[in-house]
């Protein structure tokens, strides 16, 4: 392709570029962790006899230890009867725990309206996990009555005290004026406070506020900023975005390199329109720019491709997903 060509391409390519929002950064947090210590194998024995003898902290770390098979065969039932005995004597961390149980019927028949009795009680001594949990309740009307307005405050609760998948789902709530009014500002308070402690769907999301000057002001360079921590964790949509800015050197300085790199990486993770930028691209680099790209994208790959860790936490307070898994789902601490 003759350098005239190039020129040409490039500019039909970059006045057709868009960026898009993270692919499910309107879907609530519902992160919820099953919260005790985990015992070492050598001390399991003396862990048990403390709580035969009633001790409410190490009857809840035995339940724990039947969630996860640490130390003990898993046993969803048995971790059900030693969480249960904790709550009763009102540990804060077993009422939450068992109520996670009850929401996912393990070891018991579900029962949502229980669970959010028993998070409630939780949420009262001030857990915020518990407090974020009964929020998603409330936010679903699942086991309660739906309420919007309850759902924001134990959501800022939940998030005064640091919890983070409470200040995203409080920052959505505000964006969208739901149970709160609609105050981007407010929303993009909150999803800072998530993404400075590493959450990438509301570092998205904040470069999304950066890029638009939705309740802050309009500023590239830190959208470009946020998209980059966002993408250093395997976030797809971020990825393209990064990919979108360095080949329009919006935000950054312009480098058909990188735009391919992270293009390639978000393509391959499904994003249709990275596909597209991916071979535009292509054929538009020389062929020095093609082993520099694929040396790049091969170190990148090992780090931030689609089998690398996932920590936007895309599972929605309305998805129907199984709540097994480790992040978001119910997660055993």
């Amino acid at each position: 392709m003759m350098p005239g060509d190039r020129r040409l391409l490039l500019g039909v390519l970059i006045f057709g570029v868009l960026l898009l929002p993270a692919a499910c950064s309107d879907k609530e947090e519902q992160r919820s962790e099953i919260s005790a210590p985990s015992p070492e194998n050598a001390t399991v024995a003396t862990t048990l006899t403390r709580a035969r003898q009633g001790d409410a902290g190490a009857q809840n770390t035995v339940g724990k230890a039947y969630t996860t098979g640490t130390g003990l065969p898993r046993d969803d039932t048995q971790a059900y009867r030693w969480f249960k005995r904790a709550a009763h004597q009102g540990q804060r961390q077993a009422q939450y725990n068992l109520a996670l149980l009850l929401q996912q019927g393990r070891g018991v028949s579900r029962d949502p309206a229980l669970a959010a009795r028993w998070l409630r009680r939780s949420a009262k001594q001030g857990l915020a996990p518990a407090r974020f949990q009964l929020g998603n309740l409330y936010r679903k009307g699942l086991g309660v009555s739906a309420d919007m307005r309850r759902a924001a405050n134990l959501y800022r609760s939940a998030a005064k005290q640091g919890y983070v998948p409470a200040q995203y789902n409080l920052g959505l709530l505000y964006d969208k004026g739901q149970g709160v009014p609609a105050e981007s500002k407010i929303a993009a308070h909150w999803y800072r406070r998530a993404a400075r402690q590493g959450l990438a769907v509301a570092q998205v999301k904040l470069g999304n506020k950066y890029m638009q000057g939705d309740g802050v002001d309009p500023d590239a360079q830190q959208g470009f900023v946020w998209f980059k921590r966002a993408a250093r964790q395997g976030n797809a949509m971020a990825q393209y975005n990064l990919g979108v800015m360095y080949m329009r050197g919006k935000g950054v300085e312009q480098d058909l390199v990188e735009a391919y790199v992270w293009s390639s990486l978000a393509a391959e993770r499904g994003i249709q329109r990275a596909i597209g930028n991916r071979s535009a691209l292509q054929d538009l680099l020389d062929i020095d720019q093609h082993e520099r790209a694929d040396k790049r994208l091969r170190r990148l790959r090992r780090n931030y491709g689609g089998s690398r860790r996932q920590q936007d936490f895309a599972s929605s307070i309305g998805a129907s997903k199984r709540s097994r898994q480790v992040i978001p789902g119910e997660t055993v601490r």
